[in-house]
């Protein structure tokens, strides 16, 4: 297994852990998510236009499971996002009690 997949895991590990204090830094912080995953689906397609395959680290691709790499991208992206909103509505909730 590359190092890239491994960080990019423990990323996205913390990115589900760490707590939204505010609305500002859990809309970056899904921006970013969606924002890596179609910069890396527009790389790919560029590059399967000028070949049949193409490598990302050290593992060839075709157009199929390349398809299928971008699919599960973007479903792990949408569970990110639905701990990123329950997280960031749970602090908000707590600390509003707290206030009062």
């Amino acid at each position: 297994m590359s190092f890239v997949i491994l960080i990019y895991i423990f990323v996205m590990i913390y990115i589900c852990l760490k707590k939204y204090a505010s609305l500002l830094s859990a809309a970056f912080t899904i921006f970013l998510l969606f924002a890596m995953t179609t910069a890396f689906l527009l790389y790919g397609l560029r590059m399967l236009s000028g070949a049949d395959t193409f490598v990302v680290v050290n593992t060839d691709m075709d157009a199929l499971s390349f398809c299928h790499f971008c699919i599960a991208w973007y479903i792990a992206d949408l569970f990110c996002t639905y701990r990123v909103i329950r997280i960031y509505r749970m602090y908000v909730r707590v600390n509003r009690r707290q206030n009062l």
